[in-house]
């Protein structure tokens, strides 16, 4: 037995979520309809449940992106479905700072705001998002949506770097980076107006790591290129070189490297 923080229950459209991630509840144990005549009053099979934990997070992302935010009633009935303490599902929601707990608009952007977009000017890009869209969290554009500083979004070589979800029965997503105030709020507006397409491939052209073929490359310049089996094909294309260098340089001159 578990203490509920509150009485309050999943609306059809949360059940809906979980349900879609987990598959219709099979008895009123896990919630669906008690049946006492068939069911009896005893539950079993808590073991083969609670092996499903794994799950606890796609369970909330989820919610997240079919309502836009995680209420008590939904984490009591995601607890209910994976035999998991609603206290122990509300540690895990609150703990990841892109789940809300709170009601929110379904449009949000994402801004980042961690070390590597800092240094590419993520400061300049809130203050005019602030300018336009008023204060983080606060709800703009007639209420339907809002944006928020983000710790790292794994952009970072792409910074500034900002995430525009949309949540709804088909959920959307799009990454505008390297971003600006404009384009930001460009994506917004197609996310509320339900532009946003579906599929990421017609999201237009990405600008990602390189993986080969690309000029300038240093650390993945021997993808596709060298046997990764091979310590002759590694050598051939100037493999161990930095070792070198660093040995010829010495701590001293490494540590001096690094911090110039």
């Amino acid at each position: 037995m578990d203490i509920h923080v509150t009485a309050q229950e999943a609306s059809p459209e949360e059940r809906a979520a979980v349900n879609a991630e987990l598959g219709p509840p099979e008895t009123g144990w896990v919630g669906g309809r008690r049946q006492i005549e068939a069911e009896g009053r005893v539950a079993f099979g808590g073991e083969q449940r609670r092996s499903e934990r794994h799950r606890l997070l796609p369970v909330l992302h989820a919610i997240q992106s079919r309502i836009g935010w995680i209420s008590p009633g939904a984490i009591n009935y995601a607890a209910l479905r994976l035999d998991i303490a609603p206290a122990e599902m509300y540690g895990v929601a609150s703990f990841y700072g892109m789940f809300a707990l709170s009601p929110r608009p379904t449009v949000v952007a994402h801004v980042c705001d961690d070390i590597a977009c800092l240094a590419k000017g993520a400061e300049a890009l809130c203050q005019q998002l602030e300018a336009q869209l008023g204060a983080p969290g606060s709800p703009s554009v007639d209420g339907r949506a809002t944006w928020l500083r983000s710790p790292c979004l794994g952009l970072c070589e792409r910074a500034t770097a900002a995430l525009i979800s949309a949540a709804g029965p088909e959920p959307r997503e799009r990454v505008v980076a390297p971003a600006d105030a404009e384009g930001v709020k460009a994506v917004i507006d197609d996310a509320i107006a339900g532009k946003l397409p579906a599929e990421p491939d017609a999201l237009g052209p990405k600008i990602s790591v390189p993986q080969a073929g690309r000029a300038g490359l240093r650390l993945l310049r021997r993808v596709g290129v060298v046997n990764p089996a091979s310590l002759d094909d590694y050598l051939r294309m100037e493999g161990y070189d930095a070792l070198r260098r660093a040995l010829d340089l010495g701590p001293r001159g490494v540590v001096r490297e690094v911090i110039e």
